[in-house]
């Protein structure tokens, strides 16, 4: 039986965050969202049967609002530079209702020397967390395979468009196995504090061979081709946003300096079932990619 205490979702409205809730609620364990605002996409959490706070983590009475009562908490930030102080934020709650754990969304590059503002700011993040002494399970997570959809109106059109190198590699992950993970994770806090897990798919591949899998999946010639990190923000419509334009130029260096030849098999270890691989992801969503 689920534990009658509630668990926290932040960013219960983005792509793991939504997996989590819905895949806890299935569970049936009581879900708390926190959202910004009343909208439709809360509103729909609350259909799905979840209790939906609303409040901005940055203001430590929200943070405490969302904590009370709760066990532990999913925590996930947008790409945003106030990930620090809202770190710091939901810690001090956290520690003041003694919460058994948190599982903090990282991303792989985290680390002290990091290039990008924002991979620094979530090791920073995670430095918060650990001084407080709440059980943290740390996530560094490579990149979502999720960002396919965000460019499916190019992949449309007959081309892949991204500002990575061709033959850079990764192991892309589905958010919805993610999510799989850290409710597994929720489930056994005792047996995950402390860790700092590296999340990535189940095979490793180079952005050229992710367009020949599109290609493969959807019949058709998908060339991959590189663009700059600043034109590639602006084709998204995020051209003002600075810090994801130094965040793309930055990673376009990881990458090509191997930071994410990342290969494990923790999701099937923590899950007992392997991630879905990039084919079956555009399969599930061919409608989505096919012109």
């Amino acid at each position: 039986m689920a534990d009658e205490k509630k668990i926290l979702v932040t960013g219960a409205t983005g792509l793991s965050g939504k997996h989590v809730l819905r895949q806890l609620l299935a569970k049936g364990h009581q879900v708390r969202a926190l959202a910004h605002k009343e909208d439709d996409r809360s509103k729909e959490l609350q259909k799905l049967g979840a209790e939906v706070v609303y409040g901005d983590l940055l203001n430590l009475n929200d943070a405490r609002a969302a904590v009370k009562g709760a066990r532990s908490a999913y925590f996930v930030y947008p790409l945003q530079p106030t990930i620090v102080g809202a770190s710091v934020s939901l810690t001090q709650a956290a520690k003041e209702e003694g919460l058994e754990l948190i599982v903090n969304m990282s991303q792989l590059p985290a680390r002290p020397d990091a290039e990008s503002p924002a991979s620094l700011n979530h090791f920073l993040g995670e430095q918060a967390l650990n001084w407080s002494g709440v059980p943290t399970t740390h996530l560094r997570a490579t990149f979502f395979i999720e960002w396919l959809l965000w460019i499916a109106p190019i992949i449309r059109q007959g081309k892949m468009i991204m500002p990575w190198g061709a033959d850079s590699r990764y192991t892309p992950v589905t958010t919805e196995d993610l999510a799989r993970a850290i409710v597994s994770i929720l489930e056994v806090p005792k047996a995950h504090a402390g860790k700092t897990y590296y999340l990535v798919g189940p095979e490793q591949l180079s952005y050229n061979e992710v367009a020949e899998v599109l290609g493969k999946v959807l019949d058709k010639a998908i060339p991959y081709l590189q663009m700059e990190a600043g034109a590639f923000a602006d084709m998204l419509g995020m051209g003002g946003y600075t810090y994801f334009k130094d965040h793309c130029k930055s990673v376009t260096k990881e990458l090509a300096n191997g930071v994410f030849e990342v290969q494990n098999r923790l999701i099937e270890e923590i899950t007992g079932s392997p991630p879905m691989t990039v084919e079956a992801f555009v399969t599930k969503y061919r409608s989505q990619f096919a012109g």
